[in-house]
């Protein structure tokens, strides 16, 4: 996967999110139902389902943008550009080809897999920070 230096910042301030989130006053977050953690053919670990409450797309089936965090058990995960609570997720098994009619992808359903993923991911970019 090719990374440009505003990925690479907007991912790194992220995950710095992360480590200040307060799980018990963010109620207003958009929600994901039916929602399915995905990589892309290009590998880009996203998630698709449908959103409550986004504030810029309503309520609709969408890709969000790249997976920064996932934590399924707290019902939040945390991409890019936003924080979601996460309802209920669909029943589909790790490999499925699944799409959003734009971006296709295969499901991941193991958490632990998908949070191994990430963490390469963000250890992968934390080191990027420091070329640009």
């Amino acid at each position: 996967m090719k990374y440009t230096s505003e990925l690479i910042a907007k991912y790194n301030h992220a995950l710095d999110a992360v480590s200040s989130f307060d799980f018990q006053s963010n109620s207003d977050a958009p929600q994901l139902q039916n929602y399915s953690p995905v990589i892309t053919p290009s590998g880009r670990i996203l998630v698709f389902g449908n959103v409550d409450r986004h504030p810029l797309l309503g309520a609709k089936y969408i890709s969000t943008s790249d997976l920064v965090w996932f934590d399924s058990s707290s019902g939040f995960a945390r991409t890019v550009s936003r924080w979601y609570r996460l309802a209920d997720r669909a029943d589909i098994q790790t490999g499925d080809l699944i799409s959003t009619g734009r971006i296709t992808g295969f499901a991941i359903s193991d958490d632990k897999h998908l949070r191994n993923m990430l963490d390469e991911r963000a250890r992968e970019l934390r080191e990027l920070v420091n070329t640009y």
